[in-house]
């Protein structure tokens, strides 16, 4: 319980603040909505640009790591096109593109975060411990 508590006190506002934009989008999803095309790609491509930043700067051995982010990548996005193929349904209206209202958005989305999150916790953790070792062996 302790380590809930202190990853919840430690986690800065601004992650309090992506959670809280992400929550409000997909509870929109949850309604029907003109698909932008254009945009649709904007966030995923954001949070893959983030993963692969943190990946290249804080992990050892960058080469494993991209490699084993790319097969997570490669499973999650399969898992994403069977899900949205199953579930998420689109209509045309007055020649605009239209997606039905879902919560499957939302559960992807607070997944996605819930994963990103645990791994940064997971990794600052990892961070502590080794600057404690090294300074123990100093």
């Amino acid at each position: 319980m302790k380590i809930i508590e202190a990853a919840i006190i430690g986690t800065p506002i601004w992650v309090w603040i992506i959670l809280l934009y992400n929550i409000k989008r997909g509870l929109d999803m949850k309604k029907d909505g003109i698909v932008k095309v254009g945009t649709t790609f904007v966030f995923p491509f954001i949070f893959i640009i983030w993963g692969l930043e943190t990946v290249v700067t804080k992990f050892s051995n960058p080469l494993d790591a991209i490699i084993a982010y790319i097969i997570a990548l490669i499973i999650g996005s399969y898992i994403g096109i069977v899900l949205y193929s199953a579930k998420q349904r689109f209509y045309i209206d007055e020649h605009r593109l239209i997606r039905k209202g879902s919560s499957l958005p939302l559960v992807i989305i607070l997944m996605n975060f819930s994963v990103k999150y645990a791994l940064n916790v997971h990794m600052n953790k990892l961070q502590i411990v080794c600057i404690l070792v090294s300074s123990i062996r100093s």
